[in-house]
């Protein structure tokens, strides 16, 4: 089912299909996320919501 969603979203518009967020965990703790991307590419880029 992820390789789907991954496929879907390549076709969709070519670009990258996850990204990294940097996240806080307990005490503080600084990790890297892995996400699926589920909006455009630099979609809070104008600050605006979407």
């Amino acid at each position: 089912m992820l390789a789907v969603a991954a496929l879907a979203i390549k076709l969709e518009d070519g670009g990258p299909v996850i990204f990294r967020q940097r996240r806080v965990g307990l005490g503080g703790e600084v990790f890297d996320c892995l996400k699926l991307r589920s909006m455009v590419p630099d979609a809070e880029k104008s600050g605006r919501a979407r």
